[in-house]
């Protein structure tokens, strides 16, 4: 529910003898989020509710919805038909010479204009002027509790504290080049695309060389030819194949000495190449279209 007293303090300074809410079917949210209520089903009569600047608010409900403000202080008069509802308007404004409401005048503010002019041409008829509350609501819409201003406050520390970095290249790897978004591929973010084949006889005997390195190999070992048997092999295919035939030699002797070429060849049943000859088509096939859709100050390798 609304703050009653930090509501009356706002309506003094306004010099305003009360702020008078009004709804008929949901039209007026304003009015819900400023009471800080929501109806026990949507209205579909007129209500009204006045909060004064000193005293008890008080409302006006049909009489058939009775309860429609009942999670609201104060008193609620109830009418039935025109006659008594306008009587009713006039006894929740006695007293009052000017009200707030939900109105812009000349509609300068049109997210605040909820009222209809038929409703603002009663409450006018008991000679009451009719003030525009956007002021207040700016109050109750607008303003930053003390955490979301810290948030605020914190975010600008953040963004003062990142600095300009000079001479800096961003270097990103996909498997997936047709996912990647076509935005990020423009001149001044990753402007030139750099296709990385599978490793050739030469790189694999390369990766090998590297994944064996401390591994007791035995004299049977050649290195050679296995990176010629490891078509289509990845560098990840190859550490894992090297994984595997260390674990082959333990499986045969938890005492051996030496990993052999059988090992490696009985690895190769186990950990095959995950790339395929469809995936190098397609790739290729990839690349090609990159270049022809990419400018030519954009280079592609």
């Amino acid at each position: 529910m609304f703050a009653l007293e930090e509501v009356q303090k706002l309506l003094r300074e306004e010099r305003l003898d009360g702020w008078l809410f009004f709804d008929h079917h949901m039209r007026d949210p304003l009015a819900y989020r400023a009471l800080r209520f929501e109806p026990p089903r949507t209205p579909t009569r007129r209500w009204y509710y006045l909060i004064p600047a000193s005293g008890e608010p008080r409302g006006l409900v049909h009489r058939i919805e009775s309860g429609i403000l009942a999670a609201l202080p104060g008193p609620k008069r109830q009418y039935a038909s025109w006659n008594e509802q306008a009587g009713g308007v006039a006894e929740l404004l006695a007293g009052c010479k000017r009200v707030a409401m939900q109105y812009s005048p000349k509609c300068a503010i049109p997210y605040v204009s909820m009222v209809d002019a038929g409703t603002l041409e009663l409450v006018r008829s008991t000679g009451v002027e009719v003030a525009s509350s956007a002021n207040l609501l700016q109050y109750f819409e607008a303003r930053w509790m003390p955490e979301q201003l810290e948030a605020h406050l914190e975010a600008g520390r953040r963004v003062d504290g990142i600095v300009t970095l000079q001479d800096i290249v961003v270097i990103a790897a996909t498997n997936r080049p047709d996912m990647v978004d076509s935005a990020v591929l423009r001149p001044g973010r990753f402007d030139r695309l750099i296709y990385v084949p599978e490793p050739d006889e030469k790189s694999r005997l390369q990766i090998f060389t590297i994944y064996t390195k401390g591994m007791p190999l035995a004299k049977d070992v050649d290195l050679n030819q296995l990176a010629a048997a490891t078509k289509y092999y990845s560098g990840a295919d190859i550490e894992s194949l090297c994984r595997e035939a260390a674990m082959h030699a333990l499986r045969r002797d938890i005492n051996v000495q030496e990993v052999t070429m059988k090992d490696f060849q009985d690895a190769m049943k186990e950990v095959g190449p995950t790339i395929t000859p469809d995936m190098e088509k397609w790739y290729k096939s990839f690349m090609q279209q990159v270049r022809q859709v990419q400018k030519p100050a954009t280079p592609v390798t």
